[in-house]
């Protein structure tokens, strides 16, 4: 399994259940129609992910979800890479 793969399941999953809360909650019609574009995207393979992106289609066995400084949670693969989904500046992948 490679590591896009993971993050795209991870994703993918969070965004799906943020719309179903939001279209329980009445949402504005213009956030439902981002997220669902957003959701339709993610299911096409496609994410925006900054930093070194030849880390997506490494290899891994396994995986855990650590807590860093600033209290953020942040995912770390057993080789060595490290995926940040809550950056300051968006989704972050760095070694």
């Amino acid at each position: 399994m490679n590591i896009l793969t993971i993050i795209l399941e991870k994703e993918l999953k969070a965004t799906k259940d943020r719309l179903e809360k939001l279209i329980q909650m009445q949402a504005p019609e213009i956030i439902i129609r981002n997220l669902t574009a957003q959701v339709a995207e993610m299911e096409n393979g496609e994410i925006k992910i900054g930093g070194d992106n030849a880390l997506l289609d490494l290899a891994f066995e396994s995986y855990e979800v650590k807590t860093g400084n600033g209290g953020k949670k942040y995912i770390q693969f057993d080789n060595g890479v490290r995926y940040f989904p809550n950056a300051k500046y968006g989704r972050f992948i760095t070694r």
